[in-house]
C-alpha cells in the first residue's frame, strides 16, 4: 500500500460518498484500539485502515489508507464518518491531522463543532 499523503486537489469535492460497487462492499468497520485505529475489512480481505492517537479527551486522526484497488470508491468517506461518529459519541475533540479527514470534516459541518481549539479555523 501507498504510505503516501493525499494532496487536497486530488479529492473530489462531493461531501457524500460515492456509491460503492458491489465488489467493493464493506463486510465489517471496527476500532481496533490495540493497533490504534479504525479498521474496515472489504469482502475481497482487504482492509482500509485510519490510523489515530488517542489522548484523554480527544483523538488525532493521522492517516487514512484505502488500498489502492479501491480508490475513488467512497470506502475513506465511510470509514471516516464511522471514526468521527465513533469518537463524537465518545465525546472526544476531533484532531484531524490527515487531510483526508480535515476535508471530511470541512464539508460535513455537524463535526465542526467538535473540533480542538485551533482546528479548523
Amino acid at each position: 500500500m501507498d504510505r503516501g499523503h493525499v494532496h487536497p486537489d486530488a479529492i473530489n469535492e462531493r461531501s457524500e460518498p460515492p456509491v460503492i460497487n458491489k465488489h467493493d462492499a464493506i463486510v465489517a468497520m471496527r476500532d481496533n484500539p490495540e493497533a490504534r485505529r479504525y479498521e474496515a475489512e472489504l469482502d475481497d480481505g482487504g482492509m482500509a485502515v485510519k490510523d489515530y492517537r488517542l489522548g484523554r479527551d480527544r483523538i488525532a486522526f493521522t492517516h487514512t489508507e484505502v488500498p489502492d484497488e479501491h480508490r475513488h470508491r467512497g470506502i475513506a468517506g465511510q470509514l471516516t464518518k464511522f471514526a468521527l461518529d465513533d469518537a463524537v459519541a465518545r465525546g472526544l475533540k476531533l484532531m484531524p491531522y490527515c487531510p483526508y479527514t480535515a476535508w471530511y470534516i470541512e464539508r460535513n459541518p455537524e463535526y465542526q463543532e467538535h473540533l480542538l481549539d485551533g482546528f479548523g479555523e
